[in-house]
């Protein structure tokens, strides 16, 4: 499967390594009315994992070729997981009509900007939507766990996501940050940040996972037992102006791990 990230991917590098144990924490906890939405589904992995637990999951997939991918996968190779799989191809955050490449799944597809209708990018035209139309019509219920990963359109995404948060329908909240890209992503770094901390604000605790490029700004490191270990240190007790402007200075991005019970 052409640019699709393989399962080895999720176990040899540290931050997902500390995502897929927060997933099985949140979930192997939680009562049985588990819901996950992941919103930049890429490969599926975290898609299916959480539907291997017993979760109902919504996933949102930009990138048509992905949705094409991750569907056969289900259906040939994972039949019963089917039922509890529900995939939207489209993009969530400021709508918008954009075009996407047909041939692959590129897990840093959209770091050049937002893709204009019949610009440089030749491929299918898809929509970007607002959340609130579309999480709240698929479930009345508040959803455990919320993933996004979506190469730099996560603040605009939290931006329209804020409402449901306010709300309590969101439980755990785990995010990639680029924020280098947010300027090119419908958002910028003044909003962007804005936004990051109005969802904190809302959250009874934020934790820094590891990042193969070191944090250089004041923070403490944090025992979370399932979490740490051999798989990298956990952080809180941070700026979120000075981690904005870290990951930005380095060109490089993080994840943060929201907890609203």
């Amino acid at each position: 499967m052409p640019g699709v990230l393989g399962e080895s991917f999720f176990k040899s590098i540290g931050p997902e390594q500390q995502i897929v144990q927060i997933f099985k924490h949140v979930l192997g906890s939680a009562d049985q009315h588990r819901v996950v939405a992941d919103i930049g589904m890429n490969s599926g992995y975290y898609t299916m994992l959480s539907a291997s637990m017993g979760a109902r999951v919504i996933s949102f997939e930009l990138q048509s070729y992905c949705v094409k991918l991750v569907t056969e996968l289900l259906r040939q190779r994972n039949p019963h997981l089917v039922p509890n799989v529900n995939i939207v191809n489209v993009g969530l955050g400021t709508p918008q009509v954009v075009s996407v490449p047909n041939n692959t799944c590129s897990g840093t597809f959209g770091q050049g900007g937002v893709p204009k209708v019949g610009g440089p990018v030749a491929g299918i035209n898809t929509c970007i939507m607002d959340p609130n139309q579309v999480l709240p019509i698929w479930s009345d219920k508040v959803f455990t766990l919320v993933k996004i990963d979506t190469e730099g359109a996560e603040a605009d995404i939290l931006s329209h996501l804020l409402p449901l948060i306010a709300a309590g329908r969101i439980k755990h909240l785990v995010t990639e940050l680029i924020p280098h890209q947010w300027p090119n992503r419908g958002s910028s770094m003044e909003a962007g940040l804005a936004t990051l901390e109005k969802v904190t604000s809302y959250s009874n605790r934020m934790l820094l996972l590891h990042d193969g490029k070191p944090f250089q700004f004041a923070k403490e490191k944090v025992t979370i037992p399932f979490i740490t270990g051999g798989q990298g240190n956990v952080y809180e007790k941070f700026s979120l102006a000075d981690l904005v402007k870290d990951r930005a200075d380095q060109k490089v991005g993080c994840n943060l791990w929201w907890t609203f019970d």
